[in-house]
């Protein structure tokens, strides 16, 4: 075990449970257990204690949770000096460690920002842990396991398409699984119309491949995104409004970046979830304004022609596919 743990990824939950791992492994007492919130509590006082002498004990461990200037996003209420300030200490502190306390960092981000000294430092003494998202194999243990607890009778339809659903979106499932549970206190027979209504539908990702791709001007994958959409089931009207929508959605988004928001933040915001800002900050990092506008500016017109001039008749498909081209 190091001294210092730098756990990051988009999974809270078993990143608290690598967490508690690490924790019992100390078997250390609640005297000698300290967490901090850094949207919250400064760095600094973390750190002091973090110095400090365990009682009674022959460690103490101290937990830093929404540590966001180990990625590119800032939390709220950032001040940018004291966070210059906050960073040397915590270099400091990574390359001398007091050696009775166990420091766990704790990031929700899918990446580190490798530019970062502190973040070239961690890398180079081998202390960042990558909390992976949930296996498919433990989806279906999980969903089996709430099924038996809390003697839920669910359909064999309804069971087939809440597991679609929880595994189009790994990083969620389970706040979805807590409102299944919640929701069986007063109906123990699940139907297919329950979980329809009950359990958030996950985008497909060929949309948020077909965006990527158009940001990127990869027409052959951009083609491709939009074939798989289609066999998907999606009708060419319904793909041209999320597409317009998605890259206004992308100018919000730029704009937010650069006012050093969160990612919960944007996802306040925007009232989406987690996993589809992920797609939204990726997409607006690689793009400027004025081919981001520009896009948008294609975008609204195609759908002018399609839904005001009728110039491709019935047929979205056609004025889409020649955008798509000319990317």
């Amino acid at each position: 075990m190091n001294q210092v743990n730098v756990l990051y990824g988009l999974n809270n939950k078993k990143m608290i449970e690598k967490r508690n791992q690490i924790i019992k492994s100390t078997g250390v007492d609640d005297f000698n257990l300290s967490i901090f919130d850094l949207d919250e509590t400064d760095l600094s006082e973390a750190l002091s204690t973090a110095y400090s002498m365990p009682f009674l004990s022959e460690e103490r461990v101290v937990v830093i949770k929404n540590a966001s200037f180990l990625s590119n996003q800032r939390s709220r209420g950032d001040d940018k000096e004291k966070k210059k300030i906050d960073y040397s200490s915590l270099i400091d502190y990574i390359n001398n460690p007091c050696r009775t306390t166990i420091l766990i960092i704790e990031c929700t981000t899918d990446s580190l920002d490798n530019k970062k000294d502190i973040v070239k430092i961690i890398k180079e003494k081998r202390m960042d842990f990558y909390i992976n998202p949930s296996s498919k194999e433990e989806i279906v243990g999980a969903l089996n396991d709430a099924i038996s607890k809390n003697n839920i009778n669910i359909s064999m339809s309804a069971k087939d398409e809440l597991l679609k659903r929880l595994l189009d979106d790994p990083i969620n499932y389970q706040n979805e699984l807590e409102k299944l549970i919640l929701y069986s206190l007063n109906n123990k027979n699940i139907d297919l119309i329950d979980i329809k209504v009950l359990i958030t539908e996950t985008i497909s990702t060929s949309y948020f491949d077909l965006i990527g791709a158009i940001a990127s001007k990869d027409r052959g994958k951009a083609l491709l995104s939009y074939s798989n959409l289609i066999e998907e089931g999606n009708e060419p009207l319904a793909i041209l409004n999320f597409i317009v929508r998605r890259f206004s959605q992308l100018l919000y988004v730029k704009e937010m970046l650069n006012k050093k928001l969160s990612n919960d933040d944007i996802s306040e915001y925007l009232k989406v979830s987690k996993n589809q800002v992920y797609y939204l900050v990726r997409d607006a990092k690689s793009l400027d304004y004025k081919v981001l506008s520009r896009i948008l500016n294609e975008l609204k017109d195609l759908d002018s022609a399609t839904k005001v001039d009728f110039k491709y008749g019935d047929d979205t498909t056609i004025g889409f596919e020649l955008f798509l081209t000319k990317i």
